[in-house]
């Protein structure tokens, strides 16, 4: 859904995130990881003159998130997330990307511990060529060594956020031929129910529905000899239910499942876990 006629302070709120939140970040995903970021008004237009903002958000487990994104010329340029984990703090955090590549990742977060007190953390990660080139970490304030789960976890979420915009793109390819050179924005759809072509797939008979992170769908037939996985945007796929005793309940068509009552865990071709409940 494009959506022209927005606040003005939804078309800068990427350029809020980056110079109120994290001002050391580069204007474009190009410059140098030196070069501060500029606090005018040109540093909005940098961000979405000529862009596609898209918007969506996610849920998982009792986290939840919203983004936007920037795309020009057809490859995310920026992501930007606030994320809400309910009882355990907030945080914000911007992807910058060059060509499809992470090219810096920059979190500030507020966590909850164990005795109640709040924690800030804040960590900067440059990358080329797929590589970490350096860092810094602050904890409370305090410099922190950056570790390699540091950067293991930038790389993944830098590629889960990829995907949330991918399943996007048919929605804004179709807005960019027809706006031209102009900015626009969509909303990203967000399913409410399984689609009939799913359904069908899952057979006749009562299905336990499962609702996942990223707006994903999966649905275990009566007579649970098969899983149907229906990721946002793309077909549904089926996954024949494996002999008992093996690691996976479910597995086919690039998709793994473990399945505990009423909760499912999700695993793609990339390793990554999804969370999924069962609900109506």
């Amino acid at each position: 859904m494009t959506d022209l006629h927005v606040p003005c302070w939804r078309h800068r709120a990427i350029l809020l995130a980056v110079c109120g939140l994290l001002a050391w970040q580069p204007a474009r995903a190009q410059t140098d990881a030196q070069t501060p970021a500029p606090e005018t008004d040109a540093a909005t237009e940098d961000v979405v003159a000529g862009a596609t903002i898209v918007r969506g958000q996610y849920t998982i487990g009792d986290n939840n998130a919203e983004w936007e994104a920037a795309i020009r010329n057809g490859q995310p340029e920026r992501i930007v997330e606030w994320r809400n984990y309910a009882d355990y703090g907030t945080g914000n955090v911007i992807f910058s990307f060059h060509d499809g590549q992470l090219m810096h990742y920059a979190e500030r977060s507020e966590r909850r511990t164990a005795q109640g007190g709040i924690r800030h953390v804040e960590l900067h990660l440059s990358f080329a060529d797929g590589r970490n080139t350096g860092g810094r970490k602050e904890i409370d304030g305090q410099p922190a060594p950056v570790d390699q789960q540091d950067i293991h976890s930038a790389r993944a979420q830098a590629d889960a956020a990829l995907k949330r915009v991918a399943v996007t793109r048919p929605a804004w390819q179709e807005t960019r031929r027809e706006q031209g050179s102009s900015f626009a924005v969509i909303q990203a759809p967000v399913e409410e129910a399984p689609s009939a072509e799913t359904r069908r797939l899952a057979g006749e008979g009562e299905h336990t529905i499962f609702r996942c992170a990223d707006n994903l769908f999966a649905i275990v037939g009566a007579k649970g000899e098969s899983l149907v996985v229906a990721p946002p945007g793309r077909d549904p796929v089926v996954l024949p239910r494996q002999a008992r005793g093996g690691l996976y309940d479910y597995l086919g068509n690039g998709w793994a499942a473990q399945r505990r009552g009423d909760a499912l865990q999700l695993q793609d071709t990339s390793g990554r876990a999804i969370l999924c409940t069962a609900g109506s």
